[in-house]
């Protein structure tokens, strides 16, 4: 009987210590809510403060508080009441927005790179001219978004609903939209180019998205020019001097290990293009717009890159070594692992928050 009491004590204490466990890893930090409450300025002072702190912030209740200009990078909101808030200008690079109420709030000129809003609430929001490189949006409700002038090159919208929804001169190049809703949607001028879509996202005979009020080009690369590019660099750099104005098109083509060694491709387009592997070594890549492509382990050795749109681009194990960096726009990109040797340091740090816009 007595170790039956024993027993039945040490289970009691195993159930406590794990509810209090439990509790302490599901609910947010009160001193960091307290201090976000006193606003923006005195919010983004305690981070300097505290730079290394986790910002938990699961669940909590901001709703109509003004979080304009207010640091969240890294930031965890994921269920928080954030419907009517004002975010705009804010840093929610990398924050967990998970299942979290955003409807009607304000998200204008916001940088949420790489931010997670899966299963979120983001109706009627505003967020004009945000930045949303590679952001995470799946099975999130959208309706009536505003986005003109947004960036989501590279985002993911699979099982989103976007119905209704302003995408008007947005740059949505590599964007994932696998059994999504764009019902209805306003693409005017929206760079749609690489889009992955799905069943909700029809394509007619004439290989054009239909989305909403216009009729976005599906296939954006001339096939032509990709079957030329196995002929290599001297033959297609002869086809170039003789045809200098006819645009070179690779959007949203695969041309995964292609060899672009010594290519004349200025002012060509390879938004949201396969480029895994491919070598650009000695490219002449002037002016060229690489917007939202994935670019894993490409070579760009010696590469001239002058005013070049690299922006949210998955450049992990690229190698950029010895290569001409000048007004180039590298904004977004995931940068993991890249090789940089030999390479103007002073320009290379104005690139990585270049945009190519």
């Amino acid at each position: 009987m007595k170790n039956f009491v024993v027993c039945l004590c040490f289970i009691s204490l195993v159930c406590l210590f794990a509810d209090e466990k439990s509790a302490h890893s599901t609910s947010h930090d009160v001193a960091q809510l307290d201090a976000l409450k006193k606003g923006s300025e005195n919010w983004n002072m305690w981070r300097v403060a505290h730079p290394h702190a986790k910002v938990n912030l699961q669940k909590v209740d901001l709703q109509e508080v003004d979080l304009s200009n207010a640091n969240l990078k890294n930031a965890n909101l994921s269920g928080a009441n954030l419907s009517k808030v004002n975010l705009s200008n804010a840093d929610l690079r990398y924050a967990n927005l998970t299942n979290a109420n955003l409807s009607e709030a304000n998200l204008t000129n916001v940088k949420a790179i790489e931010a997670n809003f899966d299963g979120a609430t983001l109706d009627k929001v505003n967020c004009s001219r945000g930045m949303f490189h590679r952001a995470s949006f799946i099975a999130s409700s959208m309706k009536k978004l505003n986005a003109v002038h947004a960036a989501f090159i590279g985002a993911n919208f699979s099982k989103a609903n976007l119905k209704d929804g302003n995408l008007y001169m947005s740059h949505c190049m590599g964007i994932v939209a696998m059994d999504s809703n764009f019902e209805n949607v306003n693409t005017f001028y929206c760079n749609l180019a690489g889009m992955k879509f799905g069943e909700n996202v029809s394509a007619s005979e004439e290989g054009k998205v239909k989305v909403g009020w216009s009729d976005m080009p599906l296939v954006g690369y001339d096939e032509k020019q990709c079957a030329m590019v196995k002929d290599g660099a001297e033959k297609w750099n002869e086809w170039r001097a003789k045809n200098p104005k006819v645009m070179v098109s690779f959007q949203g083509a695969d041309l995964a290990n292609a060899n672009f060694d010594g290519f004349d491709l200025r002012g060509a387009h390879f938004e949201g293009a396969v480029l895994t592997g491919a070598s650009f070594k000695n490219a002449n890549l002037g002016k060229t717009s690489f917007a939202g492509a994935n670019l894993q382990k490409a070579n760009f050795d010696k590469a001239d890159l002058k005013n070049t749109n690299l922006e949210g681009c998955d450049l992990q194990w690229v190698v950029f070594d010895n290569a001409t960096i000048d007004n180039t726009a590298l904004l977004g990109s995931n940068l993991e692992w890249a090789s940089v040797n030999n390479v103007d340091k002073t320009k290379w740090k104005k690139a990585i928050t270049t945009s190519g816009k």
